[in-house]
């Protein structure tokens, strides 16, 4: 008897505001997007299928890849590629180094820890070349507070699940990119109180 296929209802209500600002990010020559924290899968599917000149590279923790590889079969897409295992601060960067033109994750800097949120962007600023871009989909504080209700208490509840977990501060994630060799684009906001906050590499 087949998996049930996993589902995320969030993946579904958030993938067309996300996909129009990640369009706004593509440039002619972008041939490869590396996603880190994949999930179900559902965002590549969506997505890859309406990004027509790229490849589209899911990575997640093993234990997450036959949902993805579900997800990747009924998309029928070719440009999806196989799901691979990536796990910050275990593993080492998914593709070669200069490949990818375009990172993109969503829902995972809140999720981690602040130590491997660290260790990401440092590899993303070992790996990506010059005018590569950084785009990061979530929830993040400003000025050390929070942008709604909503969002102090989803971080309440951050916390109470894994002490390491937690929304970040907007102004910490900036010092780091600008440390890794990255610049800042842009940070819009999008439904549910979130951001999507782009970077393009520098050096």
């Amino acid at each position: 008897m087949p998996m049930e296929r996993p589902f995320s209802a969030a993946c579904e209500r958030n993938r067309e505001p996300i996909l129009q600002q990640l369009l706004k990010c593509v440039r002619a020559n972008d041939k490869v997007l590396l996603e880190i924290g994949s999930g179900t899968g559902q965002h590549a599917v969506y997505m890859a299928p309406r990004l027509t000149a790229i490849k589209w590279y899911p990575t997640d923790t093993s234990d997450k890849l036959a949902a993805i590889e579900q997800w990747r079969e009924i998309a029928q897409c070719d440009r999806i590629q196989a799901a691979t295992a990536y796990q910050v601060g275990e593993n080492d960067w998914p593709l070669a180094t200069g490949m990818v033109d375009i990172v993109y994750t969503a829902n995972t800097f809140h999720i981690m820890s602040a130590e491997l949120v660290v260790k990401l962007i440092q590899q993303a600023g070992e790996n990506l070349s010059k005018n590569s871009r950084f785009v990061i989909y979530g929830p993040f504080k400003y000025g050390g507070d929070f942008s709604s209700e909503s969002n102090r208490d989803f971080d309440q509840q951050l916390k109470a699940t894994a002490a390491h977990q937690g929304i970040r501060d907007f102004e910490w994630l900036d010092a780091l990119f600008h440390q890794a060799g990255f610049g800042f684009v842009s940070d819009s906001a999008m439904p549910a109180n979130n951001q999507l906050i782009v970077y393009v590499k520098n050096t």
